[in-house]
């Protein structure tokens, strides 16, 4: 018996058989490549039944965001009907006396909003909502302005920028995010 390369090959007297087989080498590299594509398509799988919720998730978050939105909305501009005698709405932001954010039905007006954040219970476990609300000049809509310590007569402008953003299991899921004006205002922005 004389071995050539994984090739055995039988002598005998006036015939040759040829046989050939595998080494355990090559044994062993098939055994570690079929792991590895199983290992990848378990992977694969995996990705995509976590993905595959996350539309979910949104249209959920969305829902919640929309629906808290169009509450804000509802309510009037401001505390003050009108502008204050030196020209100005709520120099503060936020709720006023009387009302808590731990009631929402004694918010009465956009900004009474303002830092209002909840973590919704059943059937929305683990969704949490919360709310910004800025005054922003009429040409810059997207910047929001900060309130001077000594707010000067006129300087409140007639617009709101009403920011909701809902987050489920420590990522935000949805943003939604309005303008709201005084009555004045939607007579001079169009």
């Amino acid at each position: 018996m004389i071995m050539i390369r994984n090739t055995i090959v039988f002598q005998d007297q006036n015939r040759r058989c040829l046989q050939r087989g595998t080494s355990l080498i090559e044994l062993i590299f098939v055994v570690v490549l079929l792991a590895a594509m199983v290992l990848s398509f378990t992977k694969l799988f995996m990705d995509v039944s976590v993905t595959s919720t996350n539309p979910q998730f949104r249209l959920t978050a969305t829902m919640l965001a929309q629906e808290l939105m169009e509450e804000i909305k509802s309510r009037r501009f401001d505390e003050n009907e009108a502008k204050t005698a030196d020209g100005n709405w709520s120099k503060t932001l936020g709720t006023d006396n009387g009302e808590t954010t731990g009631s929402r039905s004694s918010l009465d007006d956009v900004d009474d909003y303002q830092g209002f954040t909840e973590n919704l219970s059943a059937p929305f476990s683990g969704f949490s909502r919360s709310v910004s609300v800025a005054y922003v000049n009429q040409d810059a809509l997207n910047t929001t302005l900060t309130i001077p310590n000594s707010v000067p007569n006129n300087w409140t402008p007639d617009y709101k920028r009403v920011q909701v953003t809902v987050n489920q299991g420590g990522s935000q899921r949805a943003q939604l995010v309005t303008i709201v004006g005084s009555a004045k205002s939607r007579d001079t922005l169009y």
